[in-house]
């Protein structure tokens, strides 16, 4: 009696073992006989988990952050930081400078100017060779930005001109290396051009046809000088402008030759130019001289040296009216050039000579007689 009812305990007990492990969820042993081991439970299993190589929320975050990507648009500025320059043939005897110098920030500014371009020659021992005057006739200072990423810019506005704002639109591409080339667009005055663009700087920007006198100009000039010019005796020349003319944009310089000569260059063009104005210059070239200018008598268009020789030539430009320019040249065919010293390096001019076909640009017709009288207040090297 005494062993059943220890039986049935143990079977009692036993029993409510495997009620207390199923409402747990535990994984307790069921055969396990001796009823007194403590149960292995399983929960603390799991704790591991965080040891898993995935990283916490929020960590990826810092990991893509904006600075890889910010200094792109300044490196691809910073590529295209230097001076580049245009040249852009318009038509007629005009072209456009365009001067631009972009920093590593990607800022651009730089000029535009319109320049008159008028053919002269310098006569030398056995030969003559073409040289330039060139004329101002219209400027404009840019300022703005340029594409970091495509070195593509552009700019719009007005030219400032003797008679008034001529509007402009230039666009272009700069080169994507500094032995490459680039392109640009010009549309002035409703006109389109084009042309490249390269590294390194261009010339540097003329004095406009209008600018004020310089300090050193005696009244009525724009530059070291003024001449005057008056013309007689003029048979079957296409001669646009027969009125006296006033020239005060003087230039006068000398240099070796390379030969223990001489050259001589002495050149005068109009001040206050307006649009649709015919444009006047005179050019004194002497080659072949022993010395830098100095006092003298000297006859024009000898055959042994020195050489010495007067170009006259009339332009008209317009940019509003690029059909009607034209330029027309003549050549002294004889005559005498006096220079007297007036001290403290100035000199008085004095020419008188007949003019005619012109040695190499041919395009003036007929035969006139040049008077010249005027001043040289300053001398280059």
């Amino acid at each position: 009696m005494t062993r059943c009812r220890t039986t049935a305990v143990l079977s009692m007990a036993r029993t409510a073992m495997a009620i207390a492990c199923l409402v747990a969820a535990s994984g307790c042993g069921g055969d396990d006989d001796g009823g007194g081991g403590t149960p292995v439970p399983t929960a603390p299993k799991a704790t591991p988990t965080p040891a898993s190589t995935a990283p916490p929320a929020g960590t990826a975050t810092p990991v893509v952050v904006v600075p890889t990507a910010t200094p792109t648009p300044t490196t691809g500025a910073a590529e295209f930081a230097g001076e580049y320059s245009s040249t852009i043939a318009l038509q007629g005897v005009e072209e456009a400078h365009l001067d631009l110098t972009v920093g590593a920030d990607a800022s651009a500014s730089g000029t535009l100017e319109i320049v008159d371009l008028s053919a002269a020659v310098v006569r030398r021992r056995n030969t003559s060779v073409a040289s330039n005057i060139s004329i101002s006739v219209g400027f404009v200072s840019l300022s703005g930005s340029i594409d970091p990423a495509a070195g593509t810019f552009h700019f719009s506005g007005n030219i400032t001109g003797p008679e008034g704002p001529i509007p402009f639109d230039l666009s272009g591409t700069l080169p994507s290396s500094p032995e490459g080339s680039g392109s640009v667009d010009l549309i002035v005055a409703g006109e389109s051009y084009s042309s490249t663009i390269s590294a390194g700087a261009g010339p540097t920007p003329l004095p406009t046809s209008s600018a004020e006198p310089t300090p050193t100009a005696v009244a009525g000039g724009c530059g070291h000088g003024v001449f005057s010019t008056s013309f007689s005796a003029i048979v079957d020349s296409n001669m646009v402008d027969r009125s006296p003319q006033t020239m005060g944009n003087v230039n006068a310089l000398s240099s070796g030759d390379g030969l223990g000569g001489f050259v001589w260059v002495i050149s005068a063009a109009q001040c206050g130019l307006e649009l649709g104005d015919v444009s006047h210059n005179v050019v004194i070239q002497g080659s072949g001289v022993t010395t830098p200018i100095q006092a003298g008598t000297y006859a024009l268009n000898t055959t042994s040296p020195p050489f010495v020789g007067v170009t006259y030539m009339e332009t008209l430009f317009n940019p509003l009216a690029p059909a009607g320019n034209y330029q027309h040249a003549w050549g002294s065919i004889g005559g005498t050039l006096t220079l007297t010293d007036a001290g403290g390096g100035a000199f008085e001019v004095h020419i008188t000579a007949p003019m005619g076909d012109h040695p190499l640009l041919h395009s003036g017709t007929g035969t006139f007689d040049l008077e010249l009288s005027g001043t040289i207040d300053q001398v280059g090297p």
